[in-house]
């Protein structure tokens, strides 16, 4: 089963594997942050707001429209090019949310220049009715740029370039950072691989 979410995630790419995912369990509190973001200068705390707008969208189709990604936004998925255009950046349909995905420590992020790199998990299953199956860990790299000629019709500042290296692991809900390995074969269990 493992290897079958690699293949949706590296043949398909992560957003368009979410969108065969269903929607996403969301806490009141989550649910509650859903909103457009306004702020317009390059401090930290707005970059990590603008940033939030498309990680949200990746596993909430209500936040689609709210999304400050400049038009032609670059984005790579472990080295692979996968979007060239706003437009090549899939996600849930817009005002749906998955019941078969989950995602949480979205809060960990550093933020230098026009730069912020965020850590967080989505935890997965076949069928809303299963248990969860694997974890996500991600890691994303966000590049920001001011210029409202950049950003054409979305409010500037905005991403222009996106950067994920992700690992499934085939265990549910894996700790954001787990404890130290105890297992002897421990080097053949943490590593990231790619079929083919």
């Amino acid at each position: 089963m493992g290897g079958d979410l690699i293949k949706r995630f590296t043949s398909l790419g992560m957003a368009a594997a979410l969108l065969l995912g269903g929607a996403i369990e969301l806490t009141p509190a989550r649910a509650a942050e859903v909103r457009e973001s306004t702020c317009t200068d390059m401090s930290r705390d707005c970059l990590i707001e603008i940033a939030r707008t498309y990680l949200d969208a990746r596993y909430d189709g209500r936040m689609r429209p709210y999304q400050r990604v400049a038009v032609d936004v670059q984005r790579w998925e472990n080295g692979i090019k996968t979007a060239d255009s706003f437009d090549d950046i899939l996600g849930p349909v817009e005002g749906e949310v998955s019941n078969t995905l989950r995602a949480r420590n979205l809060d960990r992020a550093m933020v230098e220049g026009d730069q912020a790199v965020f850590f967080w998990i989505l935890d997965m299953k076949d069928a809303p009715d299963q248990p969860w199956t694997s974890t996500v860990h991600l890691f994303e790299r966000f590049k920001f740029d001011p210029s409202p000629t950049v950003c054409g019709d979305v409010l500037a500042p905005c991403i222009t370039e996106i950067e994920v290296i992700f690992c499934i692991s085939p265990r549910a809900g894996e700790d954001a950072t787990p404890p130290g390995a105890s297992d002897p074969n421990w080097f053949d269990s943490y590593r990231c691989r790619r079929d083919g």
